[in-house]
């Protein structure tokens, strides 16, 4: 059986009494009581392979920037949608003061999908020590989703006021 050991320097100092996995590959954690190993076992903890911070920042949490880009994200898309369902109920009835402030809907859902990204990138920063990664991934490709979107609808306006 090996002894658990910490490198200090150039010497090997033997480790602190303390749970070690068991040298004897049984996926268990040991007893080490300072100078042998016990009968003791119990069951090892879960390892991640992102590191011991990953866990906690998957947690919701109370990290702010995460929850506002989630719910700009949410908004954003919002308006989008009232945009694009009033222009399939309006059809080709729609005047130009009808047009202009249903552009006014687009826009702004690109200004809420814009800050949406921001506040998710803002809460990724901090979602290790405050938790809300999931909230701020999501707000960052929802906000994505809604800029592409909307983006889209606005350059397409601006070029058929170009041929028009």
């Amino acid at each position: 059986m090996t002894i658990p050991s910490q490198s200090i320097g150039s010497s090997a100092v033997q480790a602190k009494p303390g749970w070690y996995e068991d040298p004897e590959g049984t996926g268990k954690d040991r007893w080490w009581n300072g100078s042998i190993w016990t009968d003791v076992f119990h069951k090892a903890p879960r390892r991640s392979m992102y590191g011991p911070g990953y866990a906690r920042s998957m947690r919701t949490g109370l990290n702010r920037s995460a929850r506002i880009g989630s719910l700009t994200a949410r908004i954003g898309f919002l308006l989008f949608l009232v945009f694009f369902l009033i222009s399939a109920l309006l059809g080709n009835q729609r005047t130009h003061t009808a047009a202009v402030g249903l552009l006014g809907f687009v826009v702004l859902s690109i200004v809420l999908g814009v800050a949406a990204i921001i506040y998710g990138s803002i809460g990724i920063s901090r979602s290790e020590q405050t938790g809300g990664l999931g909230a701020s991934i999501y707000a960052i490709c929802a906000g994505s989703v809604t800029v592409l979107l909307s983006g889209s609808v606005v350059f397409i306006a601006l070029l058929s006021l170009l041929h028009a």
